[in-house]
């Protein structure tokens, strides 16, 4: 599973687990042979002697171990839980946000075991590999669980007071159309995002164009479709200040305090770093400190309330701002634009089954087309999806070349991998 920090959290189990020193409690895998319960990172079935080497037990693609999820058709990998007593008719949207619900559980199970290891009681460790195997026959015992619609999105890409509903609303409308139950994914960092999508613990994502460009060179990530927005498929990254500000260019930032969004982030940090090292500066030779807020709103609100002095953000986030009369807009100002570059697109994994691949996509490109995923679309400021010409990130590739040769040439890792 890749490394997240202690913040972010996904569906396991059933339940919505911590990321980090908690990570592997109770995790378990089934034996593709005897379909037993086994722990997580067991080599072999004790059961069957069967090998535990991770294949999808409905298409039989080879996994990345560990993984939670098929990423080519789907299906969860985990145990399943039972089924809800009250079944709706449509597919229910599970919003994977907080640890709560774990951390109390696992409260409840630490306060059993202090009243049961108690004066008197002799209590053995168990290690979950070598316990008595479930019986196959049994009425307890479970199959994998339907293929579940994981959309992983970084509030990065999209101003947080929409953030939730907005995508949620989107995650239903395709869960509704594909027949399938759909979890909402809310990761914290670009980053987070990728590794959902390399692992295939994430069916589709939202990512931003330089995220969008490291993973197809790490793992291969495809584009899906793209937003149009306002007739364009093109957006820019606005270098702001504060509206009374005699700061009027990037040169005037020199030595002051300054806010990146995201590490990987093309407007939020790419673009101002090309603009830096077209002179022969880095940020740490340019200015006197610099911050990342992860989410373009947090740095226009840093600008606005001069806890910063200048801020890279998305176009379509401040114009956003900008148009619905926003005062942390109003306090800023932008003092250069910097693109156009390709619009954030939808991505998937290269080794997602063809024809979910295809559904999902049809189903996007024809969004606009339904009264209600027109709706939909427009609480997003999309007028619909298209499937753009892969060169539209030319620009940003261009960038990222032009970096990393600077980085090769002089040690200083501008573009974190």
């Amino acid at each position: 599973m890749p490394a997240f920090d202690n913040s972010s959290t996904f569906a396991h189990h059933g339940l919505t687990r911590e990321l980090g020193d908690l990570g592997d409690v109770l995790a378990t895998v089934l034996c593709p042979s005897c379909s037993r319960e086994r722990r997580e990172h067991a080599e072999f079935c004790r059961g069957s002697d069967g090998s535990l080497a991770p294949t999808c037990p409905s298409c039989g693609a080879d996994l990345d171990a560990p993984a939670s999820l098929c990423h080519r058709c789907g299906t969860s990998l985990a145990q399943a839980t039972p089924p809800p007593s009250a079944p709706t008719d449509r597919p229910s949207l599970a919003l994977i946000t907080s640890p709560s619900a774990f951390l109390v559980l696992l409260a409840l199970g630490a306060l059993l075991l202090a009243t049961a290891c108690g004066p008197g009681y002799d209590a053995q460790p168990v290690e979950l590999s070598e316990t008595e195997p479930r019986d196959e026959e049994s009425p307890t015992a479970v199959a994998p669980r339907a293929p579940v619609l994981r959309l992983a999105v970084a509030p990065v890409i999209s101003p947080r007071e929409t953030f939730v509903s907005h995508y949620g609303d989107l995650l239903e409308y395709v869960g509704d159309t594909l027949e399938m139950p759909v979890e909402l994914i809310q990761g914290k960092t670009y980053a987070e995002i990728n590794d959902l999508m390399r692992s295939g613990d994430a069916t589709f994502a939202f990512v931003c164009t330089n995220p969008y460009l490291q993973g197809q060179e790490d793992f291969g990530m495809e584009l899906l479709v793209a937003p149009e927005v306002q007739g364009q498929t093109s957006y820019h990254s606005y270098l702001i200040v504060q509206r009374d500000s005699d700061i009027d260019s990037l040169e005037d930032l020199r030595g002051r305090v300054f806010a990146f969004s995201d590490p990987l982030s093309n407007s939020g940090r790419l673009a101002p770093l090309y603009q830096l090292a077209l002179e022969g500066e880095t940020p740490e030779t340019f200015f006197d400190r610099y911050i990342f807020t992860y989410a373009h709103d947090n740095s226009i609100k840093a600008v606005s309330e001069g806890l910063v002095d200048g801020a890279a953000v998305d176009s379509l986030v401040y114009d956003y701002w900008a148009t619905t009369g926003s005062e942390y807009a109003a306090g800023t100002k932008i003092v250069d634009r910097w693109g156009p570059f390709g619009i954030n697109p939808v991505v998937v994994h290269p080794d997602l089954d063809e024809d979910l691949k295809n559904r999902l996509r049809q189903t996007l490109l024809t969004m606009n087309e339904d009264p209600q995923g027109s709706r939909i679309l427009s609480n997003l400021d999309i007028d619909r999806f298209i499937v753009p010409d892969d060169s539209i990130y030319d620009s940003v590739r261009t960038m990222r070349a032009y970096i990393s040769a600077v980085e090769e040439e002089e040690g200083d890792a501008l573009v974190q991998p």
